[in-house]
């Protein structure tokens, strides 16, 4: 089975055969779902755990090939196993053009999709996707690059073009939320860590065509555009791995500090690639000179003795040395600086509670996430401060905002670590309900907000 599921991976990532080809020469029959999940979720996993990949600690993205062969297969069998009567596509529109709410009066009655026919009166060579006016929602307000409607209407029916069904189902397929990730998650927790590894490992075809990948440069198909430059990430990773009382992330300390920090890592990791990285920076002095290099970037942030400024460690310091300050944002996510609360509704979550808390008195999950994220901040703002800010609210009550306020600031987990600050993955419906989309925005909550130092070696030990 695992040399089928490397000619999966190695044609998704050398070859990526178009959707018609996919047709004409498939690597798995129309009529074998199960084994295409397999391909393309053991694919998926052969890949982030790869050996070879995982030594550079940059974003894999290579298993999104994978996927992506996943996806026109999976649209190869919809569209062709049932003969060409629809009834495989007509299942999957349904989910795909479902209302996201029901009316207060429940589901219309009936189908989602009544059928799929040509409409020759309005194109000659495509098929569109029957939908009940009744069931009509903002899904099937679909237009073109111009903003023109491309649908029709007869019938009391709303009349979709085949090919909006088809950048829907990749959607749905693709992605951070999609079914192959679903997929992929699901099998990758019912294995035991010694499957895992066996698969990475032994899957030697893909990890030889990686290297040859590797050693030649051509990693554009393997990695996301680097955020850090090659240097930077492992001092990045070196603090981030240290044990805590030599250095931590988000907190001040001397090059000398953080250099002891990197050579306990250069000791500890198994990447010769670090090790190597390492050796190159050779001492504090070079390490001090290096980052002062990086001050353009978002993650360094160093305080000079001669700078006009507050020290960091207080009035009653006394070492001459420049201080740095390391944070590792790794996403891509959009970072925001915050000196008031009203900054963190740069976030479009934060700013739909802020809205709704205008309007609406809130739920209990409501006022508690709202409060963990302010509380969660770098800032340290006083309950005074918070009491403050929700005063603005009209159901504001003193004294009650003042005990939650408090509560929610000493409340700690059974290690006696604060809780961390909900995070944009939630499946909870009520933070849902104010979340964009992951897909539609560009920021996320535990990378974008200056979180303090304990919620994040929290979230690291985690």
């Amino acid at each position: 089975m695992l040399a089928d599921v490397e000619k999966f991976v190695l044609r998704a990532i050398d070859d990526q055969p178009s959707y018609q080809d996919v047709k004409e020469n498939p690597s798995v029959a129309p009529d074998m779902p199960g084994r295409l999940v397999v391909f393309g979720t053991m694919g998926t996993i052969v890949l982030l755990e790869n050996p070879e990949l995982k030594q550079y600690h940059r974003e894999i993205i290579c298993h999104e090939l994978v996927e992506k062969l996943f996806y026109k297969h999976l649209l190869a069998g919809v569209m062709q196993y049932d003969g060409g009567n629809y009834q495989l596509q007509r299942l999957a529109a349904e989910i795909l053009y479902k209302r996201d709410h029901d009316d207060e009066y429940g589901s219309p009655p009936g189908r989602v999709v009544t059928d799929i026919t040509p409409m020759p009166e309005w194109h000659e060579d495509m098929v569109y996707i029957e939908i009940p006016l009744v069931h009509a929602g903002m899904n099937t307000d679909v237009t073109n690059n111009k903003g023109e409607s491309v649908c029709g209407i007869k019938n009391n029916c709303v009349y979709v073009p085949d090919t909006d069904f088809r950048k829907k189902f990749e959607k749905h397929v693709i992605g951070r939320n999609g079914t192959a990730a679903y997929l992929g998650k699901r099998l990758y927790q019912s294995m035991e860590d010694g499957q895992i590894n066996y698969a990475a490992h032994n899957a030697t075809n893909v990890r030889e065509h990686i290297q040859t990948l590797l050693d030649i440069g051509h990693t554009d198909k393997l990695f996301a555009e680097k955020t850090h430059p090659d240097k930077l990430r492992v001092v990045l990773t070196g603090i981030e791995n240290a044990p805590d009382e030599r250095a931590q992330l988000n907190t001040w300390h001397s090059a000398s500090e953080l250099y002891d920090a990197l050579e306990i890592h250069a000791q500890k990791t198994d990447s010769t690639w670090e090790k190597r990285k390492i050796g190159e920076i050779g001492s504090a002095r070079s390490l001090g000179n290096y980052l002062g290099s990086c001050t353009d970037h978002d993650d360094v942030e160093i305080y000079r003795q001669r700078d006009d400024q507050e020290n960091p460690l207080g009035e009653d310091a006394t070492d001459n040395t420049n201080l740095y300050r390391l944070r590792f944002n790794t996403s891509e996510a959009t970072t925001i600086q915050v000196s008031e609360i009203a900054d963190i509704l740069e976030l479009p979550c934060l700013r739909n509670i802020h809205n709704f808390l205008l309007e609406e008195k809130p739920v209990r999950f409501t006022l508690y996430t709202y409060v963990r994220i302010i509380l969660s901040l770098e800032n340290d703002f006083t309950v005074e401060e918070i009491v403050e800010w929700f005063s603005q609210y009209p159901w504001f009550d003193e004294e009650t905002t003042r005990y939650q306020t408090r509560y929610e600031k000493n409340r700690t987990n059974e290690n006696g670590e604060p809780y961390q600050p909900v995070n944009c993955y939630t499946d909870n419906e009520q933070f849902t309900d104010f979340c964009i989309g992951i897909d539609n925005c560009e920021y996320e909550i535990h990378e974008s907000l200056p979180l303090k130092n304990e919620v994040v070696n929290s979230k690291k030990k985690s």
